[in-house]
């Protein structure tokens, strides 16, 4: 998903220079997604849609739509859609939990329910350091970090709102903090769910502060070029260069292919 952004495009460009691979992106860039499937030559195929307006029925069809693109289960998602607002105002916070957080976390579990019955797959969340519980404000540490299921944790992320408490996290975007934090605990809780034995994983990345346009609020921090992301992104699910499925652990927050802490 969001495959028409910097980080998304570099994604994109990766897995369809596999061997063997077949490649659907989503994106809201229209007209970006048509040039760049039209620059991969028949490798990867473009579906315009917006996480923020997304519904189950659309995920229910991306996953249809995959099915009939690769003539047969989907093996790897990478939810990269993503949005990095300013504050934590009422707008902010609804918007970057539903797409940063929520419908991600929608796709996620439709995916491996799919690749349960394939018997392999694997899905990538790509979060960022700024998710880590530490920057959020105490009483949203305590409450995600207690949540036992999806509805528990966006209830606690709900309360956020509560602005006589203070802000939600520390930094220029507290509600993009927020939502990286709640994406990292639903991966953890939709690992928690995967039967032994089952051949599909989950695990969230963060790839960086990565030369693109939502790096823009902090532009003193040090920047990764968008391939290099690319690269540690996908080496969480594949093998360097190849279509098979990489021994990274399950249930993981990654940053260049070393665990680090939530």
């Amino acid at each position: 998903t969001g495959g028409t952004g910097v980080i998304g495009e570099a994604i994109v460009r990766n897995l369809a220079a596999r061997p063997g691979s077949k490649v659907l992106f989503t994106g809201r860039r229209r007209a970006r997604g048509w040039r760049l499937q039209a620059a991969l030559h028949g490798c990867a195929r473009f579906q315009a849609m917006d996480l923020g307006r997304a519904s189950g029925t659309d995920i229910t069809g991306l996953l249809a739509l995959a099915d009939d693109v690769f003539e047969e289960p989907v093996g790897l998602v990478v939810n990269n859609a993503g949005v990095c607002l300013p504050g934590d105002g009422a707008h902010a916070l609804e918007r970057s939990l539903r797409v940063n957080a929520q419908m991600p976390t929608a796709l996620a579990a439709a995916a491996l329910g799919v690749m349960a019955q394939r018997g392999a797959g694997r899905v990538v969340n790509v979060s960022s350091g700024d998710g880590e519980l530490v920057y959020l404000r105490t009483d949203l540490q305590e409450a995600i970090r207690a949540s036992t299921c999806l509805q528990e944790l966006y209830a606690a992320a709900g309360r956020a709102a509560d602005s006589s408490r203070g802000p939600v996290a520390h930094g220029p975007a507290p509600a993009y903090s927020l939502s990286k934090a709640v994406l990292n605990r639903a991966t953890v809780l939709l690992h928690d769910g995967i039967a032994d034995g089952s051949g599909v994983g989950i695990n969230a990345v963060c790839p960086g502060d990565v030369r693109s346009p939502m790096c823009a609020l902090d532009p003193s921090a040090p920047t990764t070029e968008p391939a290099e992301a690319a690269a540690a992104i996908v080496g969480a699910a594949l093998a360097d260069g190849d279509t098979a499925f990489s021994d990274a652990p399950s249930g993981a927050f990654l940053r260049h292919g070393q665990v680090i802490l939530w």
